[in-house]
């Protein structure tokens, strides 16, 4: 066992060393008054960086320097390509309505420009929709026009405002050979981008209309992770002719200590209600059974295993202190020492949640494919290292 274990703990412990260690802050540059000062930006979400940002004009300076909307006119990231520019965007939930200065990514640079601003929880406007997390700015000349859809609840009923419709319908009127067909469009990014480049065009056909290069990095969460495995087999079942976690006879029962390492990815442009898990352990395992001969027997097992899953987040995966989840996917495990360990993946569902840097999650595996199999309950804690 030691052999075994002593090694996987050095590489992790390299690991997660060399993590610990990682630079949130990436190179870019930001314009003030018309000067454009590079530097270093804190990477954070779209929600994160709508309000300020934290600029360093060097990765040496201990402290980094606060810039809201109303210090700086746009802000680069030259890795990602990610823009960001300055914007009056007008916030409307309910009967309130206020005008907030807010950074909003770019989408377009044209004619007219368009950006995409996210928002908080408590400024969203809507009730069944609840993927419209965002809304539009289009920006024309020195004017904007906020482009939003909004949902009223009065007793069962609840109501759609698609003014994002008519705010266009009035942006576009200046164009005499616009063909309206605004009734259709949908509030997402290709069809909004898809209109303002087809109104730009009408509008002026010599100047160009580009999508701003956007190439959204992933957010990994990532962290070391310690787990209990308890196995529970169905009685009077005999003879599983399983290898991977039973040793093929009647009472058998087991349990399991592991150490490992997770990830947990995020596509923040495609979707933060469903992340991709990854994982990588090292277990131990001890086991006893009945044998043929009714005498008690037992040993144990080490195992590499390869967790992996599809997580449903019930709360955004990004800005959420804690987020409950619900998962389900397969483990991949093969035998360092002890019982002899077919290479087929266990189907597994789970839950959990992430409170601040913790993680918490129950996960139950099947021995097999079928119900009757024995079940591999996990109870795993883990702690992000991730800034």
């Amino acid at each position: 066992m030691l052999k075994h274990f002593t090694p996987f703990l050095i590489v992790l412990a390299a690991f997660i060393t060399g993590h610990a260690q990682d630079n949130p802050f990436e190179k870019g540059y930001i314009i003030q008054n018309n000067d454009t000062i590079q530097g270093y930006i804190k990477s954070a979400s779209d929600l994160e960086l709508s309000k300020f940002i934290e600029f360093k004009p060097d990765l040496n300076t201990s402290s980094a320097v606060i810039y809201s909307p109303t210090d700086i006119s746009e802000f680069h990231f030259t890795e990602s390509k990610a823009h960001f520019a300055s914007v009056k965007a007008e916030i409307i939930k309910g009967s309130v309505s206020q005008e907030a200065d807010r950074f909003a990514k770019q989408l377009l640079r044209g004619y007219t420009n368009l950006y995409k601003l996210q928002l908080p929880e408590e400024e969203q406007a809507t009730v069944l929709r609840r993927q419209y997390t965002f809304l539009y700015v289009l920006k024309k000349g020195s004017t904007y026009y906020t482009l939003g859809t909004y949902e009223t609840q009065n007793g069962d009923i609840v109501r759609t405002n698609k003014r994002y419709i008519g705010v266009l319908r009035v942006a576009f009127l200046d164009c005499e050979t616009y063909v309206d067909n605004l009734d259709q469009l949908k509030f997402d990014d290709k069809s909004i981008i898809t209109e303002v480049i087809k109104y730009n065009t009408c509008r002026d056909q010599t100047q160009e209309t580009t999508l701003v290069g956007t190439k959204i990095k992933p957010v990994v969460k990532h962290g070391p992770e310690v787990s209990m495995t308890k196995l529970y087999t169905p009685e009077n079942k005999i003879n599983y002719n399983l290898d991977a976690f039973t040793p093929g006879y009647n009472n058998s029962s087991a349990y399991g200590f592991a150490a490992g390492y997770f990830w947990d990815i995020t596509q923040p442009d495609k979707s933060r209600k469903y992340t991709g898990k990854l994982g990588v352990t090292l277990m131990y395992y001890a086991y006893e059974y009945d044998s043929e001969r009714s005498k008690k027997s037992s040993g144990t097992a080490t195992y590499i295993r390869f967790p992996f899953s599809v997580q449903y987040n019930l709360k955004d995966a990004l800005t959420s202190a804690t987020t409950p989840f619900l998962n389900v996917g397969f483990t991949t495990q093969f035998a360092l020492s002890g019982l002899k360990s077919d290479i087929v993946p266990l189907p597994s569902i789970g839950f959990g949640m992430y409170h601040k840097r913790m993680r918490y999650s129950f996960l139950l595996e099947n021995d097999g494919l079928s119900l009757t199999y024995p079940k591999i309950l996990n109870f795993s804690v883990g702690m992000r290292l991730d800034k």
